[in-house]
């Protein structure tokens, strides 16, 4: 074979193998920021194309994992959503992770808190924050009623 020709196999070879591997770098970077149509090239009969079918369907099982947390997360905002009885998610370090709008209209406020927010600053009731702290200690649910200031002084049925 003649060195030219050599160097032109040899240029085809290289250009197969070094864009091949940045292609799949690219498409398991737009993967994980969350780009749902992101594909790897497929070139079956080789090592990398194997590894971007492997790409392919591991980003397809995410998808589909994804969908349910998304279908999950819906239900679960259709359910709070329609609860005439006020309900939040506290974490554990006291913010709420997720309330419902019958909550806000009970403690006086427009709108639920924004998720990351401490209870005891949107609730400003020291009554259920010591409500919430005490059930986290102990192994069962507790149920208590509260008075409540805002707006209005009133009276309710809390449980954590």
């Amino acid at each position: 074979m003649s060195r030219k020709a050599l160097g032109v196999e040899k240029h085809l070879l290289l250009d197969v193998i070094s864009v091949h591997p940045s292609d799949l770098e690219t498409a398991t970077a737009r993967i994980g920021t969350g780009d749902r149509s992101a594909r790897a090239r497929e070139r079956p009969d080789d090592e990398i194309g194997r590894l971007g079918g492997a790409i392919n369907r591991m980003a397809k099982e995410l998808r589909v994992r994804f969908e349910a947390l998304e279908r999950e997360r819906d239900e679960r905002e259709l359910v709070l959503g329609h609860m005439s009885d006020g309900v939040a998610l506290i974490d554990r370090d006291g913010r709420v992770a997720h309330a419902n709008r019958s909550l806000a209209a009970i403690l006086g406020a427009p709108l639920p808190p924004a998720s990351g927010t401490p209870l005891i600053s949107f609730a400003r009731s020291p009554e259920l924050d010591a409500l919430v702290q005490e059930a986290r200690a102990g192994t069962q649910g507790v149920e208590r009623d509260l008075r409540l200031w805002s707006p209005l002084r009133r009276f309710v049925r809390a449980t954590a």
